[in-house]
């Protein structure tokens, strides 16, 4: 007698009860900086339907709204139409707690690197650490910036990332396409939003832009005391902001420290002599 089948079995045309999505995944914004061709965009909106997500952000893209990013996008229109454009990549970060930047660029000054796997692991349970019922103001968004096709993302927009995301492709030739990236990216965070966080974070970062305004005030500050002098102001800058970005402040902390700032501006505006670093 031939075997009953098993009609309760797991498979790629009966996949078992749905599961509603998870809704850390609404609060993953996905950014493409200065893309050229309107069908990368289309083709990343579809990418990013498929795995769940749906917080498409654009900055400066060469054309858009554009017929072949509609053509490629295919069952993904509403990403599109929702789509955020603005003119600056800052404003696309607004918010945001955690920034990663994929690039298969190495950096100088070292950046904490992540796989996709990696990054997704981190990012899940970056969010899972906020409570979106809370009444603190610590934010509860992550984004993941996507470069142009020629060259992906330059110095300053990396300089935005506190991780980076690069993929482990063929080192004979690591090019990939920017919808292909978008996907393996929003693959990954898929799966770890499904599988729950897998660590707790012990807070959450202030947002992005309570950050930039901390470090402008401690760059004036080390200006004031000529803490510079003869050093390439540049480099060290970008030292001192990956220094503070590995410190992943809360909201709290940076006031105190902008609190700190300010007392000793106000020391050296009367009388304190800063000693320039040699």
């Amino acid at each position: 007698m031939a075997e009953s089948k098993n009609i309760n079995a797991r498979n790629a045309t009966n996949p078992g009860p749905l599961k509603c999505e998870p809704d850390s995944l609404a609060r993953i914004r996905v950014v493409l900086v200065g893309t050229l061709y309107a069908r990368n965009i289309g083709a990343s909106a579809r990418a990013m339907k498929v795995m769940g997500l749906s917080r498409l952000y654009l900055v400066n893209p060469e054309t858009f709204p554009d017929k072949q990013a509609n053509d490629l996008a295919a069952g993904a229109l509403d990403v599109l139409a929702n789509a955020v454009v603005v003119s600056s990549l800052q404003a696309a970060l607004e918010g945001c707690a955690v920034v990663y930047g994929a690039s298969a660029r190495r950096r100088l000054i070292p950046v904490p690197e992540f796989t996709p796997r990696q990054c997704a692991e981190h990012a899940i349970s970056t969010l899972a650490a906020t409570d979106v019922s809370s009444k603190t103001n610590d934010a509860a968004e992550i984004a993941l910036i996507f470069g142009p096709e020629p060259a992906g993302l330059d110095n300053a927009a990396l300089d935005c990332c506190q991780f980076l995301v690069q993929v482990p492709a063929n080192p004979e030739y690591p090019s990939l396409n920017l919808a292909a990236a978008v996907q393996i990216l929003c693959y990954e965070l898929r799966l770890a939003a499904l599988a729950g966080p897998v660590y707790q974070p012990r807070h959450v970062p202030a947002p992005v832009e309570a950050f930039d305004a901390f470090f402008t005030h401690l760059l004036s500050t080390a200006e004031q005391a000529n803490y510079f002098g003869n050093k390439n102001a540049a480099i060290t800058s970008t030292q001192l902001r990956r220094i503070f970005q590995r410190l992943q402040g809360t909201s709290a902390e940076l006031k105190m420290l902008r609190g700190l700032l300010s007392q000793l501006q106000h020391g050296m505006r009367h009388g304190a002599h800063a000693t320039p670093d040699t």
